[in-house]
């Protein structure tokens, strides 16, 4: 009898016996670190000085490196950088790790990059460690682990590994824990400082991090550090493309630029321009919300561009829009004309009552003095048919000619 058998391959993962490995890993990299912690305080003051008395002939160093005991070796990475001591010293130091680099060593200057990430000499120890590791050095993703591999070869590390941080479509938090950035250390902190001012200019990025994690983050900043970022911001955006959290952040730092200029300077008349336009269109939006009937925001936010001001008044709900040489009165209350005016006539019979306690909405209607007065009106098929009429005046009463009537 013959029979063809299929023999299936069979692949046996020995899960248990890899955690049983990491634990005792885990639990003896500890120990290491108890007991080198615990020799340091005794051992460490006479490897400084003889480090000191060495010759600065590199070959000496070296001799010297090679006669150390790994554990004093690894005493040295563990307190390493000593800033405290002259730069030969350092040198020396620095010397003496390279020659004698382990995976100790490697971890253990990883783990002081997260408390001082500026450091030229941790920078220089972590391009020897992912030049010489192989690919479970951190547990790393191997293109994560090649970009660090360039990221310490460059002149600016940190500044290079925010701009490849920045652009994973991820949010930071979660690529932070990929790229073994730990929480609450000052190479975060750093981090987010330089992601922002790369990358603040990118909706992309504001839109996955999100606007209230930007502002939280915004708001640990320097005043300094703060505006240069908000510089860039407001650089790459137009006016309209704001994002209102982090506006409604700024004008509370900064103030309203319409009423203070203060606190702005060092912001360039562009930048200050969009803010107010930014805060204009706000204004604007908010007013004509609840008028689903006329659709005004939609016809005067295309104006904001060339509106100077606006001046809302809560009660009676007027909007005021003040185009430089002329104003135009809007009543939140549908069924009004909007009214026309030059700013002349406005600031002299009608600005003084607008302060008025009493102001009613018949006090800003006054036809003598009046441009013109247009109604919003619709047909049933059609809300924005008062429109063209509305351009019209507009684009003449913007050239200045006054006696335009439709």
């Amino acid at each position: 009898m013959s029979e063809s058998f299929l023999y299936r391959s069979f692949y046996f993962e020995p899960q248990e016996l890899i955690n049983t490995a990491n634990m005792v890993e885990k639990k003896y990299k500890d120990l290491d670190d108890e007991v080198i912690e615990q020799l340091a305080s005794r051992r460490l003051p006479g490897l400084l000085k003889a480090i000191r008395n060495l010759s600065e002939d590199r070959e000496k160093v070296l001799a010297f490196a090679r006669k150390l005991k790994k554990m004093d070796v690894r005493i040295l990475a563990y307190e390493f950088p000593y800033h405290k001591e002259d730069k030969v010293t350092q040198g020396k130091v620095l010397i003496i790790l390279e020659e004698r680099y382990e995976r100790f060593i490697g971890r253990r200057i990883w783990s002081h990059f997260q408390v001082n990430p500026k450091d030229s000499h941790i920078h220089y120890l972590l391009k020897i460690a992912f030049g010489r590791e192989d690919e479970t050095f951190l547990s790393l993703d191997s293109v994560i682990r090649k970009t660090y591999n360039k990221v310490f070869r460059e002149s600016n590390p940190l500044l290079e590994l925010a701009r490849q941080i920045g652009k994973d479509h991820k949010r930071l938090v979660d690529v932070f824990k990929e790229w073994r950035v730990y929480p609450n250390e000052k190479l975060e902190r750093l981090l987010w400082l330089y992601i922002l001012f790369v990358h603040m200019g990118r909706k992309p990025f504001i839109e996955k991090e999100g606007e209230e994690q930007i502002v939280a983050r915004l708001n640990q900043l320097s005043s300094n550090d703060y505006n240069k970022i908000i510089k860039n911001y407001l650089e790459a955006f137009e006016f309209e493309d704001f994002h209102h959290e982090i506006l409604k952040q700024l004008t509370d730092k900064l103030s309203d630029p319409r009423k203070n200029l203060v606190a702005w300077e060092g912001f360039s008349e562009e930048q200050i321009e969009k803010v107010k336009r930014w805060l204009i269109r706000n204004e604007l939006i908010k007013f004509f919300a609840e008028d689903t009937k006329y659709q005004r925001f939609k016809f005067w936010g295309r104006y904001v561009k060339v509106m100077h001001d606006v001046k809302l008044i809560k009660s009676p709900p007027i909007a005021i829009m003040d185009f430089k040489q002329f104003v135009v009165v809007e009543f939140a209350k549908t069924g009004n004309a909007a009214y026309f005016y030059t700013k002349e006539n406005y600031e002299k019979s009608i600005k003084p009552k607008v302060s008025s306690w009493s102001l009613r909405e018949d006090d800003l209607k006054n036809k003598n003095i009046m441009i013109h007065k247009l109604p919003h009106t619709v047909t049933a098929s059609n809300s924005n048919y008062w429109h063209r009429k509305f351009e019209n005046a507009m684009t003449e009463y913007i050239n200045g000619n006054f006696k335009y009537r439709n």
